[in-house]
Formats: C-alpha cells, sequence, structure tokens
C-alpha cells in the first residue's frame, strides 16, 4: 500500500463516513469490509475493500414480488493484499436494492471509479469512468453479506468480483 495514493481516498471515506455517523440514528447507514478478485489488463489481484453507505429512500409495496426499493449511496476503497502489487481504486456509487424477500435482495449501482496508481498497457486508456455493478445480499441480524459483479471501466479490460460484510447501524 503506497502512503501517498491512500491520502485522497481516505479523506473522501473519513467525510463520508463523518456524514452518515450523523444520521446513524436512522438505522440507514452501513459500514463493511470485503475481498475482491480483480482482473485489469490481463493481471490479476486480490484486494481488501472498505465500504460505507447510507440509505437515502425506501419504498415499500404491497403483493408485489418486489417488497421493496432502496436508493443510497456507498462510497468504496480497495487495495492489493496478493497479486499484482499497487493496483488500488476507489468508488463512488449510487445503488438500488431490490427486496425479494425479507432476507434476499438484489442490486445494482452505478458511479465513478477511479485507478489512481495503475500503469495501463493501452495508451490513452482512461484511469477513471462511470462503473456499472449488479449483484445480491443476504441479511443477516444487523448485516449483508453480498456478491457482486462489477465493470468499473470501459477504457481498458477490467473486471472485479467481490463478496462482502456490512453492518448496517
Amino acid at each position: 500500500m503506497k502512503i501517498k495514493s491512500a491520502i485522497m481516498p481516505l479523506v473522501v471515506s473519513s467525510i463520508l463516513v463523518a456524514s452518515c455517523t450523523v444520521s446513524a440514528l436512522e438505522r440507514d447507514t452501513y459500514i463493511g469490509g470485503g475481498l475482491n478478485y480483480l482482473e485489469l489488463d490481463d493481471e490479476e489481484s486480490v484486494n481488501f475493500s472498505v465500504t460505507t453507505g447510507h440509505n437515502l429512500h425506501r419504498w415499500k409495496f404491497e403483493s408485489l414480488k418486489i417488497q421493496a426499493l432502496t436508493l443510497g449511496i456507498e462510497a468504496q476503497y480497495s487495495d492489493s493484499i496478493s497479486g499484482t502489487d499497487d493496483v488500488n481504486n476507489y468508488s463512488v456509487f449510487a445503488a438500488l436494492r431490490a427486496d425479494i424477500s425479507e432476507q434476499w435482495y438484489l442490486k445494482i449501482k452505478q458511479g465513478y471509479t477511479n485507478f489512481p496508481d495503475v500503469t495501463l498497457r493501452v495508451s490513452g486508456a482512461e484511469k477513471s469512468h462511470i462503473g456499472t455493478g449488479i449483484g445480491f445480499g443476504y441479511r443477516v441480524n444487523s448485516g449483508s453479506i453480498e456478491l457482486e459483479y462489477i465493470y468499473p471501466n470501459k477504457t481498458i479490460s477490467v473486471s472485479l468480483i467481490e463478496v462482502s460484510y456490512k453492518y448496517h447501524f
């Protein structure tokens, strides 16, 4: 982990954590950690990730296959623990979760993602772009376990699969 590369994501994450902590009394804030597998320009990396988020609004439905829709925001920072060195990224996403039962939900998200310290093989490729993700989750007590696939950058060959646990305040 490079210290200088972690400063900006640390500042952004700290601001989001502080703002989410203020509204934690509403029980709509979460924080978590996970492991992800990243494939970038034919190189592979296993990363540890830290995620914080806040649910902005929840719509409940009766007599539908979808019991509720929840709109939220998430910020994430991840860094290499094995494989290719210096593969870190940070992201800010809008997330929409569709509850299909009391425990299970589907999730889609879209937002900004950046790879500040990655050396790219494709000249002229951008290190940041609009990213998209899909996944599903399972609620466990006051937390949730999620499995997601994220396609974070369309100008380079990148794909990311993540398993995470998020604690909901």
